[in-house]
């Protein structure tokens, strides 16, 4: 799921994730921005990877609750929706992602620094590696309980940010 502004979801989240997480056309990888058409693919979802500040309607919601509290799907939550975009559904930043960003720093070069290298997650990863993105303010949900597993410092500012995982 994609989708909301000021990005070119498509290109960047269903085009290029989507070429890197079919593994070469190997898996299966479906793309929407529909929140409509992604509670008719919950049912046979095996990872659901949220990238969108779009709604999601209250059956979504509920049918990705579920499935998750059932331990029978995965989820890659990043890029927007890390935020706190849902007010009226805290659990989803409290429970999935462990907290939120209220914002960013402007687009550039940033260092990013692996914690637990011996993760299962962070397998294959350099131990510190440099990418150009918008360095999130994530904030820790002080109920949540997660694993860090990243930390990220803007080059241009120094200020350190989380980057997590759970």
């Amino acid at each position: 799921m994609g989708g909301g502004g000021s990005h070119d979801f498509l290109k960047f989240f269903g085009v290029a994730d989507g070429k890197i997480l079919s593994e070469g056309g190997k898996k299966t990888f479906m793309y929407t921005e529909n929140s409509m058409e992604l509670g008719t693919l919950l049912p046979t979802t095996d990872v659901l990877v949220l990238s969108n500040n779009k709604p999601l309607d209250k059956n979504t919601r509920n049918a990705i609750m579920s499935r998750v509290n059932a331990g029978d799907m995965n989820m890659l939550i990043f890029h927007p929706s890390t935020w706190y975009n849902w007010e009226d559904w805290p659990e989803y930043n409290k429970t999935l992602v462990g907290g939120g960003s209220r914002s960013h720093e402007d687009l550039q070069e940033f260092e990013v620094r692996v914690l637990k290298p011996n993760h299962p997650i962070m397998k294959g990863v350099p131990s510190k590696f440099r990418i150009v993105d918008e360095l999130y303010r994530w904030e820790k949900d002080p109920e949540a309980e997660i694993e860090v597993l990243a930390v990220s410092r803007g080059l241009k500012s120094g200020k350190n940010t989380l980057r997590s995982g759970s």
